[in-house]
């Protein structure tokens, strides 16, 4: 399941940033919204400084937020990593265990 996570969060995050980004220049710029308003509204750059401000504008929060969420999955989808385990993760042996002072003597001292 986590394989198929990355790439469709991917393929998703582009028609999300339009439709984000078509919102913010419907509000901006008092029309109806479209979905595709933003594309569709690149004519308007360079007809004045204020379409300019407007196309730009409408593009900058979607697009922090939109990499945002794009950075919290890589790093969600990423996981844990397993600590590695230094040196033998076997069971001491009779001579290791008389070295560490390991005794199996059923006596008490």
């Amino acid at each position: 399941m986590k394989r198929m996570m990355g790439p469709a969060i991917l393929l998703a995050a582009p028609p999300v940033w339009l439709v984000a980004t078509s919102a913010f220049l419907s509000n901006m710029a008092h029309v109806p919204f479209e979905w595709n308003l933003w594309w569709k509204r690149l004519d308007w750059w360079n007809a004045n400084w204020w379409c300019d401000v407007l196309i730009v504008g409408s593009a900058v929060t979607p697009t922090i937020i939109v990499t945002l969420l794009l950075v919290a999955a890589a790093l969600t989808l990423r996981g844990r990593r397993a600590q590695r385990v230094y040196g033998e993760s076997g069971w001491a042996n009779r001579e290791q265990m008389d070295k560490g002072g390991i005794s199996t003597s059923r006596k008490l001292p």
